[in-house]
């Protein structure tokens, strides 16, 4: 028997599950690499009105893109600072969840099905890889965004007898989005292989039966997605060619991984590796999933993506982003099945081992998430998010005690809340014993204006510290020093264990002092004045 999850509480619980997968506790990871060029790119935008042709610490920076730079630029402009990371990040959580729009409209004309495409979309919002990208303030969500876009746009125009151009024009304007936030990846990585996928499944008919209208599209693709390109070929020609040179070089020379290193891609799913792995295998899940669910299409899609991806010598475990698209629409559909399965006569062993299994796991790990959340409130001074967290974990242990003893098969969503309670009881843990990036402490020069009026320089800045100094951090060159007026000084900026030597710098005509009134853990502040000429 099917326990069914309480019908006035469903909404709310949705909600909730997609709040927690995108946006809760998204300012406990510390800012990386890639983030960092965002977010000073972005910065740089607002200070010095470089919008279309953007810098990065004050040099040239167009490597990527600009459009979902200029998204998180709007959001430090809105709230007036660039170390809210909340707000930094908000623009990749809005695409995140534009994706889920797109993913559950599309999924609910290709499956047919309403209940399959509501779980894969909780499935998708819920997958590993799909809840740290939405997390971080990079270029992948927003252009996987467009591209699910483009895709229900060209499906849903396909599949009617009736022409739909504005739907075709749609998916170009979407295409063209997607290229103006990272070039042709989201393309190449998600947009081909579903094309391929239905290709091969002889849909060629179907599509190309709008293929005027498909030129069109395309036509309107390259014309906003090569806009910024053309212009910037207006302004800065030299170096747009070296650009482009050096980044189709790093695909074939920089983080260089051998052809099967994407065979980790059932991780991507997190938690639900558990069903997936099941349903990859054809001839299982096309016993267990509905006729009418394109299972060898699907399957196609999947794999195609992962042959394209492997294709690239670089390799990066963020590529796989869109593999988890099909993956949840596959693993939802598995998992429906099976839960309507569940009681009748003729499962296999895999079926009946695999729900059981699965049920006392989770419960399992609801005692563990009502675990932590306890030991947080006794440990932990109390909040009200983390009482509400407890509380309902505490619920939920109970619900699946008693649905345990009745022999009850829970439904999905509570599969679902259960994985996302715990997530928010150990997000509740790590909070509190989380300990900063050393980068970090050098937001506290931006409390000093003294500090803030010179001029900061470094042997090797790194951005992670240019983002939280908050102005650019110049490199090195002694021969720049010349026109430093005497009296004045500078900042050097190092690491706090390594000694910086100061290359070329003319000791006769300077004074070098370590910043003693602003002591740092990690860093170092060395006050760099010329001194007067009449200066023994």
């Amino acid at each position: 028997m099917i326990k069914a999850f309480p019908g006035r509480l469903r909404i709310p619980a949705v909600v909730f599950i997609i709040y927690c997968a995108i946006f809760s506790y998204n300012h406990l990871l510390g800012v990386d690499l890639m983030e960092a060029r965002n977010f000073v790119t972005a910065r740089e935008m607002v200070e010095y009105g470089n919008w279309l042709v953007p810098t990065m610490n004050g040099e040239l920076r167009i490597t990527k893109p600009p459009l979902p730079t200029w998204l998180v630029a709007l959001s430090m402009k809105v709230v007036g600072s660039d170390t809210n990371l909340a707000a930094n990040r908000f623009a990749t959580g809005l695409a995140a969840l534009i994706l889920l729009v797109f993913f559950y409209r599309f999924a609910l004309i290709y499956t047919g099905c309403r209940e399959t495409s509501q779980v894969a979309t909780l499935l998708l919002a819920t997958s590993y890889m799909y809840m740290y990208m939405s997390r971080r303030g990079n270029w992948d969500m927003t252009s996987h965004t467009f591209i699910m876009g483009a895709i229900f746009m060209l499906y849903l125009a396909t599949r009617q007898n009736s022409r739909q151009n504005g739907h075709l024009i749609g998916a170009g304007i979407f295409i063209g989005l997607s290229f103006m936030s990272k070039g042709p990846v989201s393309i190449y990585i998600l947009l081909l292989p579903f094309l391929f996928s239905e290709m091969l499944s002889g849909e060629r008919v179907r599509y190309f039966t709008h293929w005027r209208m498909l030129l069109i599209a395309i036509l309107v693709a390259l014309l906003i997605g090569m806009a910024w390109p053309a212009y910037l070929y207006s302004v800065c020609p030299d170096d747009l060619a070296k650009i482009v040179a050096t980044e189709t070089a790093s695909w074939t020379n920089r983080h260089l991984k051998p052809f099967y290193w994407y065979l980790q891609f059932p991780a991507m799913s997190g938690i639900w590796i558990l069903f997936f792995l099941p349903a990859l295998y054809l001839p299982h899940s096309k016993r267990i999933l509905a006729s009418s669910f394109p299972t060898r299409k699907v399957i196609g899609w999947l794999f195609l993506s992962l042959l394209l991806l492997s294709l690239i010598p670089e390799k990066k475990d963020r590529y796989l982003l869109p593999v988890t698209i099909p993956m949840a629409l596959l693993t939802g559909a598995y998992m429906t099945s099976l839960i309507k399965s569940a009681g009748e006569a003729g499962r296999s062993l895999v079926e009946r081992y695999l729900l059981t299994f699965s049920i006392w796991a989770f419960a399992a790990l609801s005692a563990a998430g009502l675990a932590t959340g306890l030991y947080c409130s006794v440990k932990f001074d109390l909040n009200a998010y983390s009482v509400l967290i407890t509380f309902a974990s505490a619920l939920m242990l109970f619900s699946y005690a008693r649905m345990l003893y009745r022999r009850e098969t829970p439904e999905i969503l509570y599969f679902i809340l259960v994985f996302i309670l715990a997530t928010q009881s150990g997000a509740c843990l790590t909070e509190k014993l989380i300990k900063p990036d050393d980068y970090m402490e050098i937001l506290k020069v931006r409390n000093c204006p003294k500090l803030l009026a010179n001029d900061f320089y470094a042997e090797y800045p790194e951005l992670k510290a240019v983002w939280a100094l908050g102005k650019r951090i110049h490199r090195w060159n002694p021969d720049g020093l010349h026109a430093l007026a005497e009296g004045r000084q500078i900042l050097l900026v190092a690491r706090s264990d390594v000694q910086p030597s100061f290359a070329g710098l003319d000791k006769t005509k300077f004074d070098i002092q370590p910043d003693r009134d602003n002591k740092f853990q990690h860093w170092q502040l060395y006050v760099l004045t010329r001194r007067f000429q009449n200066s023994p």
